[in-house]
């Protein structure tokens, strides 16, 4: 009988099977040291060789198919509302992931009660990062490694391990935001709200080949709109942490 904690990997894709497969190879060769996963694979109507690839691996992951991309918010959703894990586990299918982060993961979380969502140090072609700091009109930029200032306010769910008292509490992902774009950043300042801390581990390094899918569906032209609903539906918490909230049209840092 396993003595770890259940995880609930979830993985939502769309096209670009040669980053998929590389991204599985590594999935599947680190998780061998953690015996109590169950890995999730939700295809957003792929219209290249992905769906046929997938099927390879059923035995393996549970496979679930949309008949149109449904972004990012529903597919995760989906998954959580449907587990009794303690912890949900999203990953991007544009990352590779580095041995025994699993372990060190859950390990992670359960020294530290306090923690609602994991995040790890981000390797974006030679740019380590630990997560993002948002402005009073919303905009955000990254949080380096090396910046003096490592105080963040959201970590990227390229690999974000959440607690499951989190998910239960805000409802998941919100599914207004188009194709999801911001839904990560909201939920984690969601949670940050409601008194959970939202953390990076940075000893956890993961390869990132950022916004693979995001250039594929063109997600910069949504960029402003979900920008604009993030503001509105956090200026609270926008003015208690950074002033007065700011909805003027932005440029983006």
């Amino acid at each position: 009988m396993s003595i770890n904690p259940l995880v609930e990997i979830s993985v939502a894709l769309y096209n670009q099977w040669k980053i998929t497969e590389k991204f599985l190879e590594s999935l599947f060769r680190t998780i061998k040291t953690y015996d109590n996963v169950a890995v999730n694979i939700i295809d957003n109507a792929s219209t290249d060789i992905t769906v046929n690839e997938l099927e390879k691996y059923i035995g393996r992951v549970t496979l679930f198919s949309n008949e149109t991309n449904k972004g990012f918010s529903f597919p995760h959703n989906m998954i959580m509302k449907k587990s009794y894990a303690p912890f949900s586990c999203i990953l991007h299918n544009d990352i590779v992931l580095p041995d025994n982060w699993l372990n060190m993961m859950v390990n992670y979380i359960l020294e530290n009660p306090k923690v609602g969502i994991l995040g790890v140090l981000n390797n974006s072609f030679g740019s380590f990062t630990l997560g993002g700091r948002i402005e009073q009109d919303g905009t955000y930029g990254f949080v380096s490694s090396e910046d003096e200032n490592k105080k963040i306010d959201f970590v990227s769910s390229a690999c974000m391990m959440i607690r499951r008292n989190v998910q239960k509490t805000i409802s998941g992902f919100d599914e207004g935001y188009v194709l999801g774009g911001y839904a990560d950043i909201d939920f984690c300042v969601r949670a940050k709200e409601i008194g959970f801390e939202v953390v990076c581990c940075d000893s956890i390094i993961v390869d990132h080949f950022m916004n693979s899918t995001a250039r594929l569906v063109n997600l910069d032209r949504y960029q402003e709109t979900n920008r604009k609903r993030f503001v509105n539906k956090n200026k609270d918490w926008i003015e208690k942490e950074k002033g007065k909230a700011i909805l003027r049209k932005a440029r983006k840092v």
